[in-house]
């Protein structure tokens, strides 16, 4: 089965990590961290004929699924019964997570190994010898640390459900002595004093003007492409007008995202912008409406059904436990959970920015606290019962609705391998040219997933995106003579510079020969056609100065 990913983020990444961006390996993944990017590129420098990014996050997925899976098992306590539950369990969690293996996506990864840092974290044994405790503190860490230099902001996402569960922990077997308190206090201690760690490296290694500059334009930048767009160049001429911004201009970054060339595109520009048409808050009717689409949406099956039922399954038992047993604390666990999850989702729904990368993020951390929960119970005969019946819905769930949805991922993942060898036959092309650098338009690269193959020595540049900008990519660009893209003539001018579109109506050169043309006359001539296997076709173009 082929791997691929589920957004052309991770491409980049991994283009950065492997040396195609600036021409030689590079730790500065943007939104990764010193602890993720920088060992990636010395793995790169050794050998890039091993897709190391793609295989750090399988490292990672497995890995935790080993750990949750032996978890799972250690708690069935007759050995005869080990074996069928460690089957039924893994491949409940094979079926329920297979997108997350089958097509990586970063923020998805990061959710995942951050989940299993609170996983183990709601399972220590708080009272355990020394020894114990000082290994599980450095294995949280180490989770910790990983989730949090893949992507930041997926691990701050999942403290609402780390302290929810961790509180709930305290109020179950805290405050009992002065030794259990201390060593609550001293896991929360032993995470931060990590995540300071982190922060400090990551700031280090993004240090200087050009970083600094680089990083707040580019969250000015998703502002706008990502949330508010453009609007209407007419209805808001003057304003457009006012950050130098001609209607040519217009056309060329909202309909062609045409950044990597455009000197009034900046992170003041952007600012302006945004606040034309900023992204507001949804109503309160909309966001009940989201929610209820959003939680039974097709994107996110089968996990958010086998999240629902786990939900039915411990509150079940937590009613049982508190009419029969008087035990309360079960149900309070659920309560604290059910108030982060809730918090979470009505905020990210009620501000616009809840995409399924975050909404299985959220999934994930649900699933992963919602079986901590379910093994820290205490079972007696009808429990048991409850969570066999349980489990039967779920692999029934997970079967029927998993099972469609893994196969039509695998023909999706077939679909991207074939038409991604278009981009990499490109790439093949263009390392066949190392002495050119090859401008790729944004609108013509729609078909591009995981590079399987290296390309030691091509030379590209992207018009648009989250790169232009960006220290890594100017790197290629210096080497090539080009010191400042928005110089418009010395581009022009300069004999290694070819633009690349994708053969097809609607991807043509005209609107960069009309940007071109504001500043000086200006022709296009096509000097190589490239044909692909695919049946996806690329016009290699020279734009010069008459």
């Amino acid at each position: 089965m082929s791997i691929e990913f589920l957004t052309n983020d991770d491409l980049i990444m991994q283009m950065i990590a492997n040396g195609l961006v600036s021409g030689q390996p590079d730790g500065h993944l943007v939104y990764s961290g010193f602890f993720w990017g920088w060992p990636m590129s010395l793995l790169y420098r050794i050998t890039g004929s091993v897709d190391w990014y793609s295989m750090a996050q399988l490292f990672w997925l497995v890995l935790g699924s080993v750990i949750v899976i032996c978890k799972v098992i250690k708690k069935i306590q007759k050995p005869a019964y080990k074996v069928l539950a460690g089957v039924l369990f893994i491949v409940i969690w094979r079926i329920t997570l297979f997108r997350c293996f089958a097509q990586l996506q970063f923020t998805v990864t990061a959710a995942f190994v951050g989940s299993v840092a609170v996983f183990y974290a709601l399972l220590i044994d708080i009272n355990e010898d020394k020894s114990k405790w000082i290994r599980d503190l450095v294995l949280v860490s180490i989770f910790v640390l990983v989730s949090y230099n893949i992507r930041n902001m997926a691990l701050l996402m999942l403290v609402p459900f780390a302290g929810a569960g961790w509180l709930g922990k305290w109020i179950r077997i805290g405050f009992k002595d002065k030794k259990t308190n201390l060593r609550f206090v001293s896991l929360g201690v032993c995470i931060i004093a990590t995540l300071l760690v982190s922060e400090a490296c990551n700031r280090a290694y993004y240090s200087g003007d050009d970083w600094d500059k680089y990083l707040s334009f580019n969250k000015q930048t998703e502002n706008v492409f990502d949330y508010s767009g453009f609007s209407d160049y007419e209805q808001f001429r003057e304003t457009y007008e006012s950050i130098g911004m001609s209607k040519t201009d217009y056309e060329a970054i909202a309909y062609y995202d045409l950044q990597l060339l455009m000197e009034d595109i900046n992170e003041d520009s952007l600012k302006t912008i945004y606040e034309m048409n900023p992204k507001g808050a949804i109503p309160g009717g909309q966001v009940i409406k989201n929610f209820i689409g959003r939680n039974l949406g097709y994107t996110d099956r089968p996990i958010n059904l086998v999240v629902y039922l786990l939900w039915i399954t411990a509150a079940v038992i937590a009613i049982i436990q508190l009419i029969k047993d008087k035990n309360k604390f079960l149900l309070i666990d659920l309560a604290l959970l059910f108030a982060a999850r809730m918090a979470l989702w009505i905020y990210l729904i009620y501000e616009g920015r809840l995409p399924d990368r975050i909404t299985w993020s959220l999934y994930i951390a649900e699933l992963f606290v919602l079986t901590a929960g379910l093994i820290n119970v205490e079972y007696n005969k009808l429990y048991k019962r409850i969570v066999v019946v349980g489990t039967a819905l779920v692999l029934a769930m997970a079967c029927y609705v998993g099972i469609p949805k893994a196969g039509k991922i695998v023909g999706d993942n077939k679909a991207r391998s074939y038409y991604s060898t278009s981009f990499e036959q490109l790439l093949d092309y263009a390392a066949k040219n190392p002495e050119n650098i090859y401008f790729l338009d944004a609108n013509s690269l729609a078909n591009v997933s995981r590079l399987k193959n290296e390309h030691e020595g091509a030379s590209i540049a992207f018009l648009g995106g989250w790169l232009p900008g960006c220290p890594v990519e100017q790197e290629q660009l210096t080497k090539h003579g080009i010191d400042n893209p928005t110089n418009h003539l010395d581009v022009l001018n300069n004999d290694s510079v070819y633009y690349v579109f994708k053969d097809s109506d609607i991807t043509k050169e005209d609107y960069l020969l009309d940007f071109y043309s504001q500043y000086t006359d200006v022709s296009s001539e096509e000097v190589d056609y490239l044909e692909t296997d695919c049946g996806i076709n690329f016009r290699v173009i020279r734009i010069y100065e008459n």
